[in-house]
């Protein structure tokens, strides 16, 4: 289905004469591929034909509420109680002046939430009412239900057919082009716009509210006026959608006096929400089946009925930037200094300085923080006031029936003027009595606190069609995490439409209730819910001591980084630099950089950066080492650079080295493959036997492991999507190296058996450089940062740069350690099986010998009887060894493999296996 009509499932819960709205979003639509910051709107009204015998699928008679007794329409029928005597929202008449208002209150709503970032928001209301030829009804019953796309959009295109001449008349008067223009069509009765859980709709053939786009026109004609000037958009709107001016709210709820007060709903909400496309906002729900993705706390979902639709909440941050509203302030941990954020409205359109930061997680996960404040007057919200005996010590009236009524009694807080009046909270227009402005659009949601915004841009494709994986979502403070999950607390209250409980605020009941182990609200990898990123890896991010400060405007708290396995530094203050090279000179660890903004070289060491004054002869593909001059020193990927004779020289053929045998020297891959010029290539002692192991990195597939005969290490290959280059060291201190790599937006450091120890997030793609004897550290660079690891010395560390050695010469590190761990615990056969096992036709018999000479292979049938006797003379020590075995002749049973090494012709070890031939 691709619309962009609204239906919202409103439930209504009655206790006493209160209501509490339920508000659920069930659009399904597609992304316009629209983004503007101005908007000129044309307001038109269309009218049905009028039903001379009510029709009761329908709310009113086709035609526009025009008379103002407006006593005569909230009375209940065949009664004098009033549905309600109090405040009324969108009262009648209904004309071209109230539907100014309308458009005047949406036009404030975003002046105020984007920061007055509209650049030009101007309109113009038709005065004329057009009458269609067909009734209500007609047009719903032209299309199913579930998908009214097309009908609506008939009905729109033939309202613009009546007002098509006083359309172009203003258009030519303005000296804009049609397609500048958004015509929005008001059409007469109650949108089908929400309806009430648990009771019947009586009037299901109302008109749904949308947004015209081009997908929607199949029942248009093509001899259209719409279709003939190529109008693809545009807003269709009733006249409001408060149904307490009609009988139907009466078939809902039945009627006594003031009982419907706080059933009324406004439009602005509505309005708001479907204007939003126009700006290029998009859906934060699901836009499959309507499931909330934030909830009430952003516009672009059940947050636009906010407070009976008066007060919708604004965008949500990630919104506002991509709006080219909002700038979130980075914060790179590079100092302990607390955070204080101001709230982010503090009344028409201003912004407050640092209202909004953003924590890095990797490259497209981030947190965004903000301070959202819902009081209006004396710390006390609406929902404070809604179920208030007396205000600033006064008792209220009984006519005091809704928080409008008792917001009226309180000095200073709504005005009645022609425009937004910024020494009051709200604005009516005097006129119409629309709502037309509130100083701020957080009064409507559940509480006041610090906002954490979860922003994984990985999952843009589907923003937040799938409920585990949401573009944006909302932190939820009381650890549940269930905005967009099933209501588990209906009727008593609606968590999984977001709650007062998902702030974070110091109170938070529910916070500590599932933390009773923290005394200061934080927010970690061990709290609940944790920092983790959507993978469930650390973030290693730590909002620590999230408060008030003594004025309770701001909020602040302490942005660490959790140190237990690494500590992250930032490599230079500016952040348009690449790391070209690192090494160890005078025995301390160095990085090199090409800083753009110095427009130079730079050496970075552990506590000083010593500039250069020189500039790259490279653009990319390229390297720098300092040599022993101290002189920094440069040559293209494809050379190492030799020391000796201080010239670059080709790689060009030049095959790896490491300790792969027992002379104590380098000496190159004996079992190299030509194949694996073409692959990031890693050597080391990964299993501490004394002789490294060669590694392959195949982009995107896999890490492979070969002995120094070819043979495959144990554990190996390792799967997974890894980039960039292989890093072979020790740096979480557990004696056997790590490999380290990335996959992507993390950085895994895998055990020597593959398995995942730590992973990082990382917003870098670039190559990774292990620093020894950085200060009192062990530096893994990553992209602008340092993560300084509790290690210091060279000799844990085997491939530490991209290419091997600072020079780029691919040989292990000289200086590692190359010792067995417990030699002398070993048996001469440490390990022995075969694969496959069971087998048809060939087997492989592995097998690891610490010290033998030779070795004897015999296979033994169930019952005893000696079948095959192979002598193994090719014996590598401390490596694992293969033989491969014909068994297709061999009857199907079972087989005893008996291997035997000797040492010196004198036997060592023996051990047995089973092996399982089948019939093919």
């Amino acid at each position: 289905m691709n619309s962009k009509f609204i239906y919202i499932l409103l439930s209504i819960i009655s206790s006493g004469i209160v209501f509490s709205s339920n508000l659920l979003p069930t659009l399904n639509s597609t992304d316009i591929e629209r983004q503007s910051n101005s908007v000129y709107i044309i307001g038109i009204m269309v009218e049905f034909e009028p039903e001379i015998v009510d029709d009761p699928r329908t709310t009113g008679n086709g035609t526009f509420l025009k008379h103002s007794n407006i006593d005569s329409l909230v009375n209940c029928f065949n009664s004098q109680d009033s549905r309600c005597s109090g405040f009324l929202i969108d009262p009648p008449p209904h004309n071209s002046s109230y539907f100014e208002s309308q458009i005047e209150a949406v036009k404030n709503y975003y002046l105020n939430t984007s920061y007055n970032n509209i650049f030009s928001f101007e309109y113009h209301v038709i005065d004329s009412v057009y009458q269609l030829d067909r009734k209500m009804a007609e047009y719903s019953e032209l299309s199913n239900y579930n998908e009214p796309e097309q009908s609506i959009a008939l009905l729109y295109s033939d309202g613009l057919e009546l007002a098509k001449d006083e359309i172009e008349d203003h258009i030519n008067s303005t000296g804009k082009q049609i397609n500048d223009i958004l015509i929005v069509m008001f059409h007469a009765g109650v949108g089908e716009d929400y309806t009430f859980e648990g009771y019947l709709d009586p009037a299901n053939y109302d008109i749904r509210s949308g947004y015209i786009e081009e997908t929607m026109l199949g029942l248009v004609p093509e001899s259209s006026w719409m279709k003939q000037n190529n109008i693809d958009k545009g807003i269709l709107l009733p006249e409001g959608l408060n149904l307490i001016y009609y009988e139907t709210i009466e078939d809902i709820y039945g009627c006594s006096e003031n009982f419907l007060c706080d059933a009324q709903i406004g439009m602005t909400g509505l309005f708001s929400y479907l204007l939003g496309y126009e700006f290029g906002l998009s859906e934060m729900f699901n836009r499959n089946s309507g499931q909330t993705g934030i909830g009430q706390f952003g516009l672009m979902d059940v947050g636009s009925f906010n407070l009976r639709g008066v007060i919708p909440a604004p965008p949500n941050p990630w919104s506002r930037i991509q709006a080219g509203w909002n700038q979130a302030i980075i914060n790179d941990f590079s100092n302990n200094s607390h955070i204080s954020i101001n709230k982010r409205y503090s009344g028409f359109g201003n912004q407050n300085d640092s209202t909004l930061f953003r924590l890095n997680i990797s490259n497209s996960e981030y947190y965004l923080v903000e301070n959202i404040d819902n009081k209006i007057i004396d710390n006390l919200s609406f929902e404070d006031i809604q179920y208030a005996d007396s205000l600033n010590g006064i008792l209220l009236p009984d006519s005091a029936v809704s928080i409008f009524d008792k917001l009226l009694l309180i000095d200073g807080v709504i005005s009645y003027d022609t425009e937004c009046n910024e020494n009051f909270h709200l604005t009516v227009d005097n006129e119409t009595n629309v709502i037309i402005c509130s100083n701020n659009y957080d009064y409507g949601l559940p509480a006041s606190g610090l906002a954490i915004w979860h922003i994984d841009e990985s999952n843009l494709e589907n923003l937040n069609d799938n409920l585990n994986q949401r573009t944006v979502k909302i932190i939820e403070a009381d650890g549940a995490q269930d905005i967009g999950s099933e209501n588990y607390l209906y009727p008593i209250a609606n968590p999984s439409l977001g709650w007062k409980w998902d702030l974070w605020f110091p109170d938070n009941e529910a916070y500590f209730f599932v933390n009773p182990t923290q005394n200061r609200l934080s927010f970690n990898s061990n709290t609940l819910p944790s920092s983790r990123n959507n993978l469930g890896v650390r973030s290693y991010i730590n909002l620590y001591d999230i408060k008030y400060t003594n004025n309770s405007s701001r909020i602040e708290f302490y942005p660490l980084f959790e140190q237990d396995l690494f500590i992250p530094e930032m490599i230079s203050d500016s952040l348009n630099f690449e790391v070209v090279g690192s090494g160890v000179y005078d025995n301390s660890g160095y990085i090199i950089i090409n800083n753009h903004d110095a427009g130079e070289f730079q050496r970075v060491f552990s506590n000083a950066t010593i500039p250069t004054g020189l500039e790259s002869l490279f653009e990319e593909n390229y390297f720098s080492v300092i040599d022993d001059e101290f002189n920094i020193q440069s040559c293209l990927d494809d050379f190492y650079y030799d020391l000796t004779e201080n010239d670059c020289v080709s790689l060009n053929n030049y095959i790896p080295k490491g300790y792969f045998d027992n002379t104590g020297s380098t000496i190159s891959y004996p079992s190299w493959n030509e194949d694996w010029f073409y692959h990031k290539v890693a050597i080391g002692d990964i299993d501490l036997d004394g002789f490294d192991e060669l590694l392959i990195l195949i982009d995107n597939e896999s890490i492979e492991c070969y002995e120094a005969n070819g043979i495959g290490c144990n554990n190996f290959p390792i799967k997974g999507n890894f980039f960039e280059n292989i890093i072979i060291a020790d740096i979480v201190d557990d004696i056997f190296p790590e490999i380290i790599v990335r996959e992507g937006e993390l950085i895994h450091i895998l055990s020597n058996n593959g398995i995942i120890v730590n992973s990082i997030p990382s917003d870098s793609i670039t190559p990774l450089h292990l620093v020894p004897n950085w200060g009192n550290y062990i530096n893994l660079v990553d992209g602008n940062r340092s993560l300084l690891f509790n290690q210091r010395d060279i000799f844990n560390g085997y491939w530490l740069n991209p290419g091997g050695l600072s020079n780029n010469l691919p040989h292990v590190n000289p200086l590692s350690i190359h010792n067995q761990v417990d030699a002398e615990t070993k048996t001469t056969i440490s390990e022995f099986y075969n694969y496959p096992n069971p087998t048809t036709d060939y087997t492989t018999f592995r097998y690891f010998l610490n010290s033998a000479s030779s070795a004897k292979l015999k296979i033994y049938t169930s019952s005893g009887f000696l079948i095959e006797d192979i002598n193994l003379h090719s014996i590598h020590e401390n490596q694992y060894n293969e033989i491969n075995l014909d068994v297709s002749l061999y009857n199907p049973g079972v087989y005893i493999a008996n291997l035997t090494s000797f040492l010196n012709n004198e036997q060592k070890d023996s051990k047995i296996i089973k092996v399982l031939v089948l019939d093919e």
